[in-house]
């Protein structure tokens, strides 16, 4: 058919009241329409689709089986619209929407968990998707609309908002028998003759590199791979150290795979942010998002690996 069809929204509710009334008069009282304009509406439908929607002589009408058609397409469309419009209400009041996450840590996401858990329960409507990759340009994300929270190190970058999340300390992974388990803790010159094993990151996101070895001027030799288990795995090898968030290596060190030691007298501690355009921190369900992951990373760090020097 290619006479484009006068149906419309409104025949559809005037079909539905019709059914439901039986009647007329009542039906034009509800949807505020006089009679004939009852009648136009429908005799238009019945003129393009060349059929009788109802049988006129008959009180209430009873519809045909074209007439039927219409009104299951009616209830269908019925429901889909009040759904859609109970959605713009929520997002209207900051309860529904869609929040794309991505975390900019290789080591370990069981913090994210609890903190995603928790704010389903309090914000059903609210999407929570997780985009893949590893950030290294927070804002150009944002800007592109790739991640809606970035959860990263510092940026500087006036154009977003970054709120603080929580810290977590580094600490040097060594192989079983090393010479350097002698010492309490590893300064930058303990690390020039082995090989530093990283993830493939640039220096400026490895806390080593960019905190405690350039200062020095220490270059050791590097070897990368994506994987913490791998790392790990490389590290008991013997094919050199690595630097791993103390939450991520806490369970090996414990079962004594590898051991572990701080780096420099008073620790390396990494702090997180959470990165968001400023828009976004004008949404409710936003602030609570990043209340979450506040409350479980903390809470995930202390009951993992207790902080150098703790008691």
């Amino acid at each position: 058919m290619t006479t484009k069809s006068p149906l419309e929204i409104r025949h559809l509710y005037t079909l539905l009241t019709l059914a439901r009334t039986g009647s007329f008069t009542e039906t034009g009282r509800l949807l505020h329409l006089t009679q004939s304009a009852i009648s136009y509406q429908i005799k238009a439908l019945e003129e393009h689709y060349r059929v009788k929607i109802f049988e006129r002589k008959t009180l209430p009408p009873r519809f045909t089986m074209a007439g039927q058609s219409l009104l299951e397409l009616a209830r269908v469309v019925q429901d889909q619209v009040s759904s859609t419009e109970h959605d713009l209400e929520r997002i209207a009041r900051a309860e529904a929407g869609q929040l794309r996450i991505t975390v900019s840590c290789h080591s370990s996401f069981d913090w994210l968990l609890p903190a995603n858990e928790r704010f389903h329960e309090r914000y059903p409507g609210v999407l929570l998707d997780f985009v893949m990759g590893w950030p290294t340009d927070p804002v150009t994300m944002l800007k592109q609309g790739i991640a809606d929270v970035i959860i990263a190190e510092e940026v500087d970058e006036p154009a977003v908002v970054q709120q603080p999340m929580f810290s977590f300390e580094v600490m040097a992974v060594l192989p079983k028998g090393h010479a350097l388990l002698a010492k309490p803790f590893l300064t930058a010159a303990d690390f020039a003759n082995d090989t530093l094993i990283t993830y493939p990151l640039p220096d400026n996101r490895l806390d080593v590199v960019h905190k405690v070895l350039q200062p020095a001027g220490i270059t050791p030799p590097r070897r990368t791979n994506e994987f913490t288990a791998a790392i790990v795995q490389l590290v008991a090898l013997g094919h050199g150290l690595a630097t791993l968030p103390a939450f991520g290596v806490a369970d090996y060190a414990k079962r004594g795979y590898v051991e572990v030691r701080p780096i420099t007298e008073h620790g390396l501690y990494c702090d997180l942010f959470a990165i968001i355009r400023p828009e976004s921190a004008r949404i409710g369900y936003v602030a609570a998002y990043l209340d979450e992951i506040r409350t479980a990373g903390t809470r995930h760090v202390a009951q993992i690996w207790q902080p150098a020097g703790a008691a």
